[in-house]
């Protein structure tokens, strides 16, 4: 049948797995808004309603996927590359927030100067010399540097994963665009065919007769 078909060809299995990840993801960040502290804007509230959308988003994504309900899938697949774009702004803010209060508040020369000071334990006139600060001075351009490499690379994976999971999206659309019709759609197909076939049937039995 014409239905069945087309449900062999576009394959399920990566639609269905991509449904069941992005359910348990939301599903996490569910469980972890509620040890999140209180806060004044309520901001634990709000990720855990929008995780909560997704997990009933994600479920119908995963029902779409089985019954082949074209509506559901692209609805699926819509938000996901909505939460594409919100959770990669969101997680480059709280990036920016994380590396600007490192580089406010140095924090590179005062964490070196600690654990030298604890491993070597100098004097104070060791600490005052020109030779210890111009170390010190070098050791936390160092760790700049390497702050500033990981920030850099941190931004580089937040927008991969962005065009990543826009790829998925864009793909689970696919997936849902090769089904066709809905499923109440392929039914009055397949009847179609089914009737068509009755039709030639009769049509040649009566051409043999004469």
């Amino acid at each position: 049948m014409m239905a069945a078909k087309r449900a062999r060809s576009a394959s399920c299995v990566f639609p269905l797995i991509t449904a069941v990840l992005a359910l348990s993801y939301h599903a996490l960040i569910v469980a972890m808004c509620s040890y999140l502290p209180q806060d004044s804007m309520a901001i634990g509230y709000g990720l855990a309603g929008y995780a909560t959308a997704g997990c009933a988003i994600s479920l119908l994504g995963i029902y779409g996927i089985l019954t082949h309900n074209r509506s559901f899938i692209s609805l699926f697949s819509h938000f996901l590359l909505l939460d594409a774009l919100v959770s990669t702004c969101a997680r480059l803010l709280v990036l920016e927030l994380f590396f600007n209060t490192t580089h406010s508040q140095d924090t590179c020369s005062d964490t070196i100067e600690a654990i030298w000071t604890d491993q070597k334990q100098p004097s104070h006139d060791v600490i005052m010399s020109p030779e210890w600060q111009q170390a010190l001075l070098k050791a936390g351009l160092w760790c700049r540097f390497a702050l500033g490499a990981v920030h850099v690379a941190s931004v580089g994976v937040l927008i991969c994963t962005c065009a990543a999971q826009g790829t998925i999206a864009v793909a689970v659309r696919s997936y849902g665009l090769q089904l066709g019709g809905s499923p109440e759609q392929d039914v009055l197909i397949d009847h179609k065919d089914y009737f068509d076939e009755d039709f030639r049937d009769v049509k040649e039995e009566k051409t043999a007769e004469n």
